[in-house]
């Protein structure tokens, strides 16, 4: 009953004006920068490469107009901007060059990157993981290229004369129901020769551990998230949701239970391990369940449930 009333909920958010925010960044990437204190937070996203190598072709179809070479979809290169693309849920850079979330900037994920687009799509909305990159939708592979075509920035990595390659990113991350919840491409464009063409059509599942700026590690930008409050005999479990949501991007993704040490504050009233996942023990009252940032800044957030 659960699961069907949140499917009602998502399709009536889907069914109603769609309220999106697209974000568009585009720079070169020619220097290094030590990076500052930083810890690691863990996230999961899915790479659409049926979608990155649609991309592709409408990035080689605009280059055709402007009478230039073809790009071919590196694999090394794609490895790069997956990561880019989990990177992008945790900060998105606003100025050129771009820096991922450790401060460093974007080159030092693979030396042969000279300039990288990138684009995140977040908001309220939820969509189904098979409507990702539909046709019309502004997910879709000729969207996402239009969208950096009508950007100057973008545009002049579109149309680098010397690129001869590309790694593509066209990841999303999903609700604990499964649904999209934000939506994150990258380019990594390179003025070397393919190493490895990059064929897949799959989508695959890739955990990132991103090595994070501990200004981005702030206790406000993490929350606890349950389906329900309480533990009782007919609902003696449930699984604990750790939240991201920072200013620096509009996405809010799931992070992985693995970045956080779990406690209870009475193992008598509830215990919680390594996964986030809350049991009733022997006796009823309130208990605090409190997840702490294994690495850097350490900050740690709770949630308060009810054991009867």
């Amino acid at each position: 009953m659960k699961n069907k009333w949140f499917k009602r909920l998502a399709c009536a958010a889907l069914s109603a004006a769609l309220v999106v925010e697209l974000t568009c960044f585009a720079g070169p990437t020619t220097s290094y920068a030590k990076a500052p204190s930083t810890g690691k937070i863990s996230l999961t996203v899915t790479q659409d490469y049926k979608q990155a190598q649609a991309i592709l072709k409408y990035v080689n179809k605009y280059r055709k107009k402007k009478h230039l070479k073809a790009l071919k979809l590196d694999k090394d290169l794609t490895k790069a901007a997956i990561t880019r693309g989990a990177e992008l849920n945790i900060y998105t850079p606003q100025t050129s060059p771009h820096r991922r979330p450790n401060g460093k900037l974007t080159k030092t994920l693979n030396k042969r990157i000279c300039y990288e687009d990138c684009l995140e799509i977040g908001g309220s909305y939820y969509m189904e993981p098979s409507e990702f990159g539909a046709s019309g939708s502004i997910t879709s592979a000729k969207a996402v290229v239009d969208s950096w075509i009508a950007s100057p920035p973008h545009r002049k990595g579109l149309l680098l004369s010397k690129a001869k390659c590309a790694g593509i990113a066209a990841t999303y991350t999903t609700t604990e129901y499964g649904y999209i919840t934000s939506v994150t491409y990258s380019i990594e464009f390179s003025n070397t020769k393919v190493k490895k063409v990059e064929k897949s059509k799959s989508k695959v599942k890739y955990t990132k551990n991103v090595d994070t700026k501990n200004e981005y590690l702030k206790k406000k930008y993490f929350s606890i998230r349950s389906s329900i409050d309480q533990l009782y005999n007919e609902n003696p479990s449930m699984r604990l949701y750790t939240d991201y949501n920072s200013p620096y991007m509009y996405a809010r993704p799931i992070l992985n239970p693995s970045s956080f040490t779990w406690t209870s504050s009475n193992k008598d009233i509830a215990t919680v391990n390594k996964n986030g996942i809350v049991k009733k023990g022997s006796k009823t009252g309130k208990v605090k369940i409190t997840a702490k940032l294994k690495t850097g800044t350490k900050v740690s957030f709770s949630k308060t449930l009810t054991v009867k």
